[in-house]
């Protein structure tokens, strides 16, 4: 009996390296396959001799509009907790777009909310500070995972009201 036990171990270890003889090998494949060919390299000529060319007077001027108006916003964001429904009060500075300050306030009564939303405001600034508006989403900060979405939603409110 404990021959055939050791056996069926020496077996199926076999098969196991055989499994991973083979993803090596696929591996291995996909990367030799992906590899660029010298044949298509083309060379780029790095030498201009007109000065003209490299002038950067005949570019457009930078696209320096703004989708919203500078200022400071202000908006209270819902979201629901596994307690209930809860809010944060947020207020952003918008300079071109890009949020310059920010400030949370708490508005939880309950004591998960409380503790979460402690949470979220001690690591919230580094997520925001510095990042364009339009594309401003938190998902998870510090451990809160649901007062993003009340954060989120007081960024919506905060969109329309400061939209140019």
């Amino acid at each position: 009996m404990e021959e055939n036990n050791t056996t069926n171990k020496k077996g199926g270890k076999l098969w196991g390296m055989v499994g991973a003889i083979i993803v090596i090998a696929v591996v291995i494949g996909v990367f030799v396959g992906t590899r660029p060919s010298a044949q298509t390299a083309v060379p780029i000529d790095t030498t201009d001799t007109n000065p003209a060319a490299t002038s950067t007077a005949s570019l457009p001027p930078a696209d320096t509009t703004s989708t919203y108006k500078d200022g400071t916003y202000s908006a209270i964001g819902d979201y629901t907790s596994p307690g209930g429904a809860e809010s944060i009060q947020v207020t952003l500075t918008l300079q071109n777009d890009i949020v310059t300050d920010a400030t949370v306030v708490s508005d939880a009564t309950r004591p998960n909310s409380v503790k979460f939303q402690g949470e979220f405001i001690a690591g919230y600034k580094a997520q925001v500070i510095g990042q364009d508006i339009s594309t401003l989403n938190l998902t998870k900060v510090s451990g809160s995972s649901l007062t993003p979405k009340g954060f989120d939603d007081a960024v919506a409110k905060i969109k329309v009201e400061a939209t140019a």
